[in-house]
């Protein structure tokens, strides 16, 4: 019985050997027929026009928000330093009463901040989600057009080399611009 178990377990080497020899030669000739290219979604997302005109729309209105938050400081400061000059003349009541609204000033202040950074980034973040949902979606469909096996993402880190002529970025840009 063990001299067929043993004869059972070479039979089975020499198969899965001759298996893999055969696997050997025929990866080549499909890697051949293998058509493979990788996107940059970042630089597409950043490079076509719905992606510069949603940073032109963040970049206003953080203009406008910084405008209000210097305003919003210099007003501050005015209450503070009214409140230091007239420490000394004020009554205690008085002065209770100024150093609270100060004390409110500044956490609305603060909740302003805050709510406008919040706000930013939501609008940044939804903006990026959306487009890149977009994006994906037509590099997809370029994909199945081209009859590409496999298009990967540049920055997710799979790629260390790429050559030019399989980087499919500017052609999305420009479908993406066209499409619009």
């Amino acid at each position: 019985m063990s001299n067929q178990l043993k004869e059972s377990k070479m039979k089975l080497r020499l198969f899965i050997s001759l298996i893999l020899a055969i696997s050997l030669f025929a990866l080549p000739a499909l890697a051949a027929d293998a058509k493979i290219a990788y996107i940059d979604l970042q630089r597409a997302l950043n490079e076509c026009k719905a992606g510069k005109t949603a940073k032109d729309k963040i970049t206003t209105k953080y203009k406008q928000l910084e405008g209000q938050f210097a305003a919003k400081q210099k007003e501050l400061k005015k209450l503070k330093d009214e409140l230091e000059k007239q420490g000394s003349v004020l009554s205690a009541d008085a002065k209770t009463e100024k150093e609270r609204q100060y004390q409110q000033k500044v956490k609305d202040f603060q909740r302003f901040a805050k709510d406008a950074r919040d706000t930013l980034k939501q609008q940044e973040t939804d903006f990026s989600r959306d487009l890149i949902k977009e994006l994906v979606l037509m590099a997809r469909d370029m994909g199945s057009q081209g009859n590409y096996t496999l298009i990967l993402e540049k920055n997710e880190g799979s790629i260390i080399y790429g050559a030019k002529e399989v980087d499919l970025t500017e052609q999305l840009i420009r479908r993406h611009d066209q499409k619009k």
